[in-house]
């Protein structure tokens, strides 16, 4: 469950318009434990299971596409943080991403990003 989950992302202050880290810190309140840094490191460490969460904001297509392999590759979920599937991505600027190891967590998060 979230209360039992570590989230990480590179950094809420330095990467995060004011509604974003409002949205993360709802998550990280959520949660047993956060990590900051680390950029893509943090995507290798959930395929590990080291962490379970990772939330990030304002990716461009290139800061995704061999991410969503590796997430998905490790049996992870990757989207959007309204769910969507990132495949299509490419089509947008810029786009705020959300990974978890576990497609329970995913739910339960996603739900405090959203509210």
């Amino acid at each position: 469950s979230l209360k039992d989950a570590t989230i990480t992302t590179t950094h809420p202050k330095a990467h995060f318009d004011k509604p974003g880290a409002e949205a993360f810190a709802r998550v990280e309140n959520a949660t047993r434990l956060s990590r900051y840094g680390g950029d893509c490191y943090g995507y290798a460490l959930l395929a590990m299971g080291s962490v379970d969460i990772l939330i990030e904001q304002g990716f461009a297509h290139w800061d995704l596409a061999a991410l969503i392999g590796v997430v998905e590759g490790a049996g992870g979920i990757i989207t959007d943080w309204q769910g969507n599937a990132l495949y299509g991505a490419t089509q947008k600027p810029k786009v705020n991403v959300i990974a978890s190891g576990d497609p329970r967590v995913h739910k339960e998060a996603l739900a405090l990003l959203r509210a």
